[in-house]
């Protein structure tokens, strides 16, 4: 085993613990902590026996198991970068509706429409 492959099995290890603790105390939802419990034993299986990347690229007509892994790795950070892009969206209209409300609340007891002395 080269020092690259203990390092690696090392750092996605203590990542695959802290997901799994994560997910067993309800910091991370169920199924991103089963995917990311998924991502992080096929990256731990991926640096054992990198003989099977390659055999499994040559299936999909990919030369070299490097190049598989790279082009997988594109495909789920464009993803993931999507679906945060999308998330933050959504955080940004719930909070523009939040504010127009309190403006017009406040506008309304500045007016005198309501009789709470002026508290929001």
């Amino acid at each position: 085993m080269t020092t690259f492959q203990i390092m690696a099995i090392a750092s996605m290890g203590t990542f695959l613990a802290l997901t799994m603790l994560a997910a067993g105390t309800g910091r991370l939802g169920r199924v991103p902590g089963l995917i990311w419990i998924l991502i992080w034993s096929t990256g731990i299986v991926a640096v054992l026996f990198p003989g099977w990347t390659t055999t499994i690229a040559n299936s999909v007509g990919i030369h070299r198991g490097a190049d598989l892994l790279l082009y997988i790795v594109v495909i789920i950070m464009t993803a993931g970068f999507f679906s945060m892009y999308l998330r933050l969206r959504q955080v940004r209209r719930e909070f523009t509706l939040l504010v127009r409300k309190i403006a017009i609340m406040e506008g309304r007891s500045m007016t005198g429409e309501e009789e709470d002395g002026g508290n929001v």
